[in-house]
């Protein structure tokens, strides 16, 4: 009997696709939340440079 034919392959291959779904669910969010966090970081040295001129 091969994997293939076994009636249990079903819920091995359906366990495999729920953890690499997931797996891909939260690396998409680590990117999502990587780029949020640099677009603020690129907002604050903004505000900071204007405070800075504004003192001058």
């Amino acid at each position: 009997m091969t994997l293939l034919e076994d009636k249990n392959a079903v819920y091995l291959f359906t366990a495999y696709g729920v953890f690499l779904g997931g797996l891909a669910v939260y690396c998409v969010s680590l990117w999502l939340r990587r780029r949020n966090l640099d677009r603020d970081e690129e907002l604050l040295h903004q505000i900071e440079e204007e405070e800075r001129e504004k003192r001058k």
